[in-house]
């Protein structure tokens, strides 16, 4: 009988919880969900729904998000654009900041006399911050060819 040798499975990870932060193990390095979120340039959100929905810790933190997609309800990444930013607050709004002010959707839709959902709507058709929140209610952003 030949002697195999046995390959090392790699560490799935663990949660734990802790002082009202849930804290991921992987490789045995330990972290909050925020801290993982920051390392791996993942929202934050992200990954607690991965855990929910019964993903391992391995594949929460380490499966790409799709690319300048929302997944589910939460952005990839903060989209940033010469016109304006989005980012998400520490109660999970949408931020949206243009010349300087940031607000979330609903109060710049309440300023502006937006329908509600429009921003967020104009937003994941992709159109950028500034396109989003200067472009008049009924009209269209212009489209590039090319």
């Amino acid at each position: 009988m030949q002697a195999q040798a046995q390959e090392q499975q790699p560490d799935d990870g663990t949660v734990s919880f802790s002082n009202g932060k849930r804290w991921l193990t992987v490789d045995g390095e330990t972290m909050s969900t925020a801290e993982w979120a920051d390392e791996l340039g993942i929202d934050y959100a992200v990954i607690n729904n991965r855990i929910c929905h019964g993903w391992t810790v391995r594949r929460a933190l380490f499966t790409p998000v799709r690319s300048e997609r929302l997944n589910g309800m939460f952005l990839q990444k903060q989209a940033a654009s010469d016109n304006g930013t989005q980012r998400r607050s520490n109660g999970g709004h949408r931020l949206l900041k243009l010349d300087g002010k940031e607000m979330c959707m609903a109060a710049w839709e309440r300023q502006l006399g937006l329908p509600l959902g429009t921003v967020g709507r104009r937003l994941a058709m992709g159109w950028t911050v500034h396109q989003a929140l200067t472009t008049p209610e009924g009209q269209r952003r212009k489209r590039r060819y090319g």
